[in-house]
């Protein structure tokens, strides 16, 4: 399948889960401040529209759906993203997920209590698997960038920092 097929898909997907209306579940907060971290349940489907979706680099098809609970769900095959046929959920943690970005050799995660997880293949975003924590210092990561092959880390005491894939 080529590449603007599944771009095609992936927009078609991602409308007709917009159309669903609204999640009936309630967002998670997640917290990079030291505060109590919520809890996320990880079980059953999604019923809302995913915040993102991230294609799984390596052109199989694969993609991360992430939702306002703070849950993502894998699927081989990008369809059924909130769960469902293919679709297993990509993390059964009781973290809240924050982002989900791609780089050039799969994907990184970030966690509610600032941890970042690198991916090569979209599944076990906490560990486990092949993915690895993408970043083992103690300052609590806030947000990530896609940047070239890697990301730009923004770290909650406002320093930053370039992760990429290999590279410790």
């Amino acid at each position: 399948m080529n590449r603007p097929t599944k771009l095609c898909l992936f927009a078609g997907a991602l409308a007709g889960l917009t159309s669903c209306g609204g999640s009936n579940q309630p967002a998670a907060t997640p917290s990079i401040s030291g505060a109590p971290v919520e809890a996320v349940m990880a079980s059953g489907p999604e019923s809302g529209p995913p915040t993102k979706i991230v294609a799984v680099p390596g052109g199989s098809g694969a993609a991360v759906a992430l939702f306002p609970s703070g849950r993502a769900y894998y699927s081989p095959d990008g369809f059924n993203l909130a769960g469902g046929g293919s679709t297993v959920p990509a993390y059964g943690g009781n973290l809240g997920i924050v982002d989900v970005v791609a780089v050039s050799a799969g994907v990184d995660t970030l966690f509610s209590d600032g941890s970042v997880f690198f991916s090569p293949d979209g599944m076990n975003l906490g560990g486990g698997g092949s993915t690895v924590r993408a970043y083992a210092g103690t300052a609590k990561i806030a947000s990530l960038s896609p940047v070239g092959t890697g990301v730009d880390a923004v770290f909650a005491n406002g320093s930053g920092r370039l992760l990429q894939p290999g590279r410790p």
